[in-house]
């Protein structure tokens, strides 16, 4: 036989098959078997061309060509195509036998053994062109067979190849081979034999056509002008309808009030949910509680989920990156490439903060472009167009050097690792991120019921044997990945170039499939519906998605040839205009029927301008409905309503495949390598997913906010700013966006309320109140039972955390409470509102307040508006000071009734004797409530039943006497305070604290230590032998000095006398005797990863906060002096009443904190890892309070078991315990063994400090620490 050497027509070379010596076939059979048996490690790999975009969409419907992955797959998984019409392994001159073939690439078809030829001579055999025209993907195959041609491409190469061959006449040399001659209405492979394509028939009777009068003749834009006139006629199916299976996702929807707000039960802060099926997805509201997320978090909080910033919150997610984890890797690899010494002599290691800090910058850029990142860090002074300040700021000095590193060694893989091979894991250098990815996002997002499957894709402009050439797409060449998406949420990604899974492979589904598969695994619930265009979608991968153990219903349009339509449903183009209006409106269907496994799957097609061939497994009907779309009439020359007939199916298909495109929007509109030319591969990738994780963030924002009915949201570009802001310059931020408040948490706790004014200036809080429209829920009732102090729904008046100051209500139908629960009187005029507990009162010109019984004064009458208050007290008479000066004026308080403790050493009578002249005041003590058997039944009771039931029955007997000592109604805020001594238990609980986490940290530092204390009257001889204790830190002092060889600092003790040092002090510290200080405190720390070695920063804790947290502070000298001396009342005019002071949080917020950054020129800052407990008597700790706002521990504590952090320092056996029935605060009773600190176990047990100060800092500065 000759060999035949034919061209093809699409190219230059010897593209047509060349039949070789049976010699040289030999040899070539050898190399391909044995190609064949190397494992996939030992297959070379091979260049693939790429697609262009008219071989990639033949039949132009496909959104994508994409014909596979990339690199060497074609040799390790075979072909990338679902179906039969692309065909394997691509071929250049030389025919391969079909068993070497069959076994790197299954053919769908049987097919003979190439090698069998007839003993007829060859003879060419003519075919009239127009025959070539109508030949499908079978017959074109087989007629390049018989000639001994390639058939390896798609349908117009073979076309063409065919044309070809006949125009050089190349001879029919193959006789014994027979055309594959379907049955028909077979279904196809993998359905079984049973299974058959039964043909739809539509109504006989026409689909009317809506009526639009205004329009004279509405078209659509495909339509032309002239062809506007001829109304196609269409036909429903309405004979058939088919049972699809219910989607049976449901989760706990949060129940809405009438105000859209979110009902919650008072007694115990739970709020009220009901079971609700799950159509749309939703943001999951368990892991926004457990990440303590509301619709006011800040957006780096949400972003802080899907990227975290820390190892322990990556870990909780379940995920394998964290912002600290790159960090360290990054660092490991510039002291690998030996930075600071062979390159950039003066890299220093970065921070997490500063690494953050840089990776922002990019974002920042993203939402402002310009021509460089570097352009944002210069000062507007320097570059007034693209200079920016608050990144000059945020970025300190050297910010482009810095830069320099970050791009040098940022790394998203552990460098002491060595990498996998590439066709194991081709992304290696960014699959923790991409792991991390598919980890967070399917746990943070809950999907409804219907998705979509499309490709996302990566840009990337340099060289990498993985890029993809991409012309017709505007995102241009780069990398690609299958995704599965919802609303703009990326639930899980597949990399393209990765392998597929070996799972469904050995099934035998194609590779692009098998990702398809693997990205269903995810899903948690069945009878997801999924929509996906014409490359993924074929007959076989319908009936494999149904059988997938999630059994997921996919629709979507398909190609009309090699997909398994079947013919009765074939619609072919016509090319002719008239022939395009006579099958214009055509609907053909049909449905598998006989397989039990693949139920009413249905094919149809729809001629439009072009045939739309559809495969579907959720359409219910066939038939046509009425679309309305706002369009412009130009008869009218008016924006119309026009009405439109469109297939129900369609309409589906076009309102839920678009998931995968508005994420791609989404993250595409403030890209994060805008202006930017990636040098280094993966940082395509590592855009892309970051941009996806900010995107995902943002659509779960949105997700909050609408479960918990807030309408006015973020936008996108907004939601992007705010991020920037933050990741580039926190402290900043933070001022221009405090912490916001008013949006209820999803804790066991009662949602926080909104304040009724900013705690920034007492004058201007006093002067305007905030508006009350926002307090739109329904009011609570005043009722007996509401007014239990432990179960009642009222019992929030009692906390002191939240504002009670009220203010107007402008609801025209406000009437006041109190007024009708006491009188039963209905006043709508003059009416406030409490926004914490609720409750609307009444303010009126004349204002009457009883005295009690007791009073032998006339009743005082106040000629302005006031307020009544009860306060149980026992000692602390010093707090009593600002807290009777702020209310006095900030309410205004007029009539108080105190009750005083029994226990009680001190009496608060002098300092309420002040303010006689300015409010009525009562003091009661037990047997002013109690009657005498009671206090004899008292007697027996421990300590913490008789604390309680006082509680109650002075607040019962405290509200009746208000309530019956006046006819006019006021608003009563009832305010408790309990304070308990606890100098009795410093030896066994505090002191153990204060060695471990305050001494012995610090102990690196020049540093001096002041102890002031103070002693009150005791009987018990106990309370006095603790005065050994605290002179026994001074001791414990020198011997942790000596362990870390240092001179034993100066100790100075002071009981109640002002302390008087001859030493100048840089940096002074006080800290509380009676605190339990749960983590080492460094006094030089700003936060986990800032040291203030420069002195330039005050800190205060991060918890606490009423508003702020005036418990502790570390700073320089003249800050502290402020601090101090402030408190104590000596800057203070005391002369007046209104000058008296404030209480002392509030204090610290409004007059201290400001005289700091003012007086003293520098700084305050909270520090969210300090962490200390308040201590009771017999020896309890309060483990509650290191909480923030939604009631979380603050991140110093937040992933550490503080029941064992307890035990572990006081070396003791503690035990839980609630302080009140709502479970909402608890304390930890520790057993009375002993824990005795001595010299000895001191020096034994060699303390670990925290790291020393760099080598430049002056280590000579002296600081001391004051604990009083």
């Amino acid at each position: 036989m000759d060999s035949l050497n034919q061209k093809d027509s699409n190219t230059s070379d010897h593209e047509a098959a060349v039949l070789p010596s049976p010699q040289k076939l030999e040899k070539v059979t050898d190399k391909l078997v044995e190609r064949v048996n190397k494992s996939p490690e030992q297959v070379k790999r091979r260049k693939i061309k790429n697609i262009t975009e008219e071989e990639a969409n033949p039949d132009g419907y496909d959104s994508d060509g994409e014909a596979g992955p990339f690199f060497d797959v074609w040799d390790i998984e075979g072909t990338q195509d679902p179906d039969e019409e692309v065909s394997a392994l691509p071929t250049e001159g030389t025919v391969v036998p079909e068993a070497i073939l069959n076994t790197l690439s299954p053919v769908p078809v049987a097919i003979q053994n190439s090698e069998a030829t007839n003993n007829k001579e060859p003879v060419f055999i003519p075919i009239a062109v127009d025959e070539v025209e109508k030949m499908f993907m079978n017959d074109l195959k087989h007629e390049l067979k018989i000639r001994n041609l390639s058939y390896q491409g798609k349908k117009d190469a073979l076309r063409k190849r065919l044309l070809k061959a006949l125009e050089d006449q190349v001879k029919v040399c193959k006789f014994d081979i027979k055309p594959i001659v379907k049955k028909k209405n077979e279904v196809g492979t993998g359905f079984p034999d049973t299974a058959f394509w039964k043909e739809l028939q539509a109504d006989e009777k026409p689909v009317s056509e809506p009526k639009n009068k205004r329009f004279k003749l509405p078209r659509a834009p495909t339509i032309e002008a002239r062809d506007a006139s001829f109304v196609p006629t269409k036909h429903n199916f309405s004979a058939y309808t088919f049972e699809r299976p219910k989607f049976e996702g449901q989760y706990k929807q949060l129940q809405l009030d009438r105000f859209g707000k979110p009902k919650y039960i008072h007694r115990t802060g739970h709020f009220l949910t009901q079971e609700t099926e799950r159509l749309k997805g939703v943001f999951d509201l368990d892991l926004a509680k457990s990440f303590n997320l509301t619709p006011n978090s800040h957006p780096h909080e949400f972003v802080d989920m899907f990227l975290p910033f820390t190892k322990s919150k990556a870990k909780k997610l379940k995920g394998c990156w964290s912002f600290e984890e790159a960090a360290d890797w990054s660092n490991c690899k510039a002291i690998l490439a030996k930075a600071g010494e062979r390159i950039y002599p003066d890299w220093d290691r970065m921070t997490t903060e500063e690494y953050r800090k840089h990776l922002g910058l990019y974002i920042f850029n993203g939402v402002s472009p310009s021509p460089s990142v570097l352009k944002k860090v210069r000062p507007q002074a320097v570059d007034a167009v693209h200079g920016n300040d608050f990144v000059a700021r945020g970025l300190g000095a050297n910010a482009a050097l810095k830069h320099r590193y970050f791009k040098a060694f940022w790394s998203m893989q552990d460098p002491c690792i060595a990498p996998l091979e590439r066709s194991e894991s081709p992304n290696w250098k960014v699959q923790p991120l991409l792991d991390h990815m598919n980890a967070v996002n399917k746990r943070a997002w809950m999907p409804g019921a219907d998705l979509s499957v499309d490709e996302m894709t990566m840009r990337f402009k340099g060289k990498h044997k993985d890029k993809r050439r991409i012309t017709y797409k505007r995102e241009g060449d780069g990398f690609q990945a299958d995704a599965l998406c919802e609303d703009g949420f990326t639930i899980q990604v597949y990399m393209r170039n990765h392998p597929a899974p070996k799972k469904y492979l050995k099934q035998g589904a194609s590779p692009l499939h098998s990702r398809v598969l693997a990205l269903f695994d995810v899903l948690q619930d069945k009878h997801h519906r999924v929509g996906m265009d014409n490359l993924y979608n074929n007959v076989s991968f319908c009936r494999r998605s149904y059988n997938h153990p999630k059994c997921v219903l996919v629709h979507g349009v398909t190609r009309k040839s090699g997909r398994g339509i079947p013919e009765c449903v074939f619609q072919r183009e016509e090319i002719k205009r008239v022939d395009q209006l006579k099958v214009r409106g055509t609907v053909k269907a049909a449905v598998v029927m006989g397989d039990p496994g693949c139920p009413n799957l249905i094919a149809s097609s729809v001629y439009d301008t072009k045939p739309v061939h559809y495969l579907s497994m959720v359409t219910e009907e066939l038939k046509w409905i009425i679309k309305e779309r706002s369009v412009y009439n130009v008869d009218t020359e008016e924006v119309e309503v026009l009405q439109f007939l469109r297939m129900g199916h369609i309409d589906k298909y076009n309102n839920t495949m678009g998931h995968v495109d508005v994420a791609d929007q989404l993250r595409g509109s403030y890209r994060l390598d805008a202006k930017v030319r990636n040098l280094k591969w993966w940082w395509s990738p590592m855009f892309w997913a970051v941009g996806v994780q900010i995107t995902n963030a943002y659509v779960a924002y949105k997700s909050l906010c609408k479960q918990y009915g807030k309408t006015k949201l973020m936008s996108h570009l907004e939601f992007r700013e705010r991020l920037a802001m933050a990741w580039v310059n926190m402290p900043e931020y933070m001022e221009k966006y405090p912490v916001a408040t008013g949006v209820p948490s999803l804790a066991n706790t009662p949602p926080p309320r909104e304040l009724a004014f900013s705690p920034i200036s007492l004058a201007s809080a006093l002067g305007s109140p905030a508006d009350s429209t926002s307090s739109t829920s329904r009011s609570t009732s005043i009722e007996e039972r509401t007014l239990d102090p432990v179960q009642g729904a009222l019992k929030i008046r009692l906390d002191t955390t939240y504002s009670h100051l009220h203010v107007p209500k402008t609801t025209s139908r406000a009437r006041c409470g109190l007024h009708r629960w006491c009188t039963g009187e209905q006043h709508y005029s003059n009416v406030v509102y409490c926004p914490t507990c609720r409750v609307p009162s009444l303010l009126e010109s004349q204002i009457v307040v009883s005295a009690t019984e007791k009073d032998v004064n006339p009743i005082k009458v106040h000629n302005e508006d006031s307020f009544s208050a009860c306060l149980l007290v026992m000692d602390d008479n010093h707090r009593r000071i600002g807290w009777l000066a702020y209310h006095h004026f900030a309410l205004p308080l007029r009539r108080l009734i105190v009750m005083v403790d029994s226990r009680s050493k001190t009496s608060p009578l002098p300092i309420l004797q002040r303010w006689e002249k300015y409010m009525t005041i009562d003091l009661w003590h037990d047997n002013d409530v109690f009657s005498k058997q009671e206090l004899d039944d008292r007697s027996h009771e421990n300590t913490i039943k008789l604390h309680r039931s006082r509680q109650h029955a002075f607040n019962v007997k405290c509200m009746q006497t208000l309530k019956g000592s006046s006819s006019n109604c006021r608003a009563t805020t009832l305010q408790f305070e309990f304070l308990w001594t606890t100098k009795k238990f410093l030896k066994a609980i505090s002191l153990p604290s204060i060695v471990k986490n305050i001494l012995i940290p610090n102990a690196k530092y020049n540093w001096n230590i002041v102890i002031h204390y103070g002693t009150l009257p005791s009987a018990n001889e106990d309370d006095i032998s603790n005065t050994d204790t605290i002179h026994n830190l001074g001791e414990i002092s020198k011997v942790i000095a000596a362990n870390v060889g240092k001179s034993p600092p100066s100790v100075i003790i002071k009981d109640d006398e002002k302390v008087e040092s001859e030493f100048e002090y840089g940096r002074v510290t006080f800290f509380r005797l009676d605190a339990f200080y749960a983590v080492p405190v460094d006094i030089f720390k700003v936060d986990k990863d800032t040291f203030d070695y420069g002195n330039r920063y005050a800190v205060i804790p991060a918890f606490g906060k009423y508003p702020v947290n005036d418990q502790m502070i570390y700073s320089p000298t003249e800050a502290v002096k402020i601090w101090a001396m402030t408190r104590r009342n000596d800057i203070i005019d005391t002369s007046e009443p209104g000058s008296i002071g404030l209480a002392s949080a509030q204090l610290m917020a409004d007059v201290i904190v400001p005289t700091i950054m003012d007086k003293a020129a520098c700084n305050v800052v909270k520090n969210p890892d300090v962490c200390f407990y308040r201590t009771r008597a017999s020896d309890v700790v309060l483990i509650n309070d290191c909480s923030d706002e939604q009631g979380a521990p603050v991140r110093g504590v937040q992933d550490i078991d503080q029941v064992e952090l307890v035990e572990n320092i006081v070396q003791r056996k503690c035990t839980k315990a609630c302080i009140d029935a709502g479970d909402e605060e608890e304390e930890l009773h520790c057993d009375k063994s002993s824990w005795a600190v001595s010299s000895r176990f001191l020096q034994t047990s060699s303390p670990a400090p925290a790291p020393a100060p760099p080598s430049n800092v002056d280590t000579t500065l002296l600081s001391t620490i004051t604990v009083s």
